[in-house]
């Protein structure tokens, strides 16, 4: 009689236990050599923070964002340049790597530390009260009242006056363009200003100068 061969087959409860140790262990090592600091390939408003520690990677944030120093602010007839504290921004470095570390050790946040990439905004401190004070004192600055269409007269010849169209800052879109420029780091910014048109248009300063004319009257 020929003996049978026995066939052992491993049990699906060590295969399960081995899958469960290389599971563990991809997940296992990357965590812990991310652990502590900021994964890589990571940035902030263009800033290279990937695997700094959070100290190094505020105190890179924090240079970087001051060095574009003060801020000229653009608009017709009027620039200024001020210090972003003086606008009552500031960034907020701590807050921004708290964010870069969030859910880092996580298997979600080691693949993305290990294949991908991640671009954060910057984090900001805004004194919005200061803010709108600064834009309201260049807009005094900027500001100009339309000059309204009508009639002078040169000896007995009345003769149009063209009018001219005044301008206004656009307050609330200003400090949104100084907003967005700081977290771009930007050094310049072009206030946006809207036109204030006259209520007297050149046709009808010049309808007014014909009437004048056809009726012969001049200065009295």
């Amino acid at each position: 009689m020929t003996a049978r061969r026995r066939i052992v087959r491993p049990r699906a409860g060590r295969i399960a236990a081995v899958a469960a140790v290389l599971g563990l262990s991809a997940y296992g090592v990357p965590a812990v050599v991310l652990a502590g600091e900021v994964p890589p390939r990571t940035t902030a408003a263009g800033v290279d923070i990937g695997g700094l520690s959070p100290a190094r990677a505020r105190a890179r944030l924090e240079e970087a964002f001051a060095r574009p120093g003060r801020m000229a602010l653009a608009a017709p007839g009027r620039t200024v340049t001020v210090a972003p504290a003086d606008l009552g921004l500031a960034l907020d470095a701590t807050a921004t790597v708290a964010a870069a570390m969030d859910g880092v050790s996580t298997p979600a946040g080691v693949a993305r530390g290990l294949l991908g990439s991640r671009a954060l905004p910057p984090r900001v401190r805004v004194d919005e009260r200061l803010l709108a004070r600064k834009v309201a004192a260049l807009a005094r600055a900027v500001d100009r009242a339309p000059r309204e269409g009508g009639v002078r007269y040169v000896g007995l010849e009345p003769r149009p006056v063209p009018p001219e169209a005044g301008r206004a800052l656009n307050r609330a879109a200003a400090a949104r363009a100084i907003r967005d420029a700081f977290l771009a780091r930007r050094a310049r910014v072009a206030l946006p200003v809207r036109p204030l048109a006259p209520s007297v248009t050149a046709e009808k300063a010049r309808a007014a100068a014909a009437t004048a004319r056809a009726a012969g009257g001049g200065p009295r």
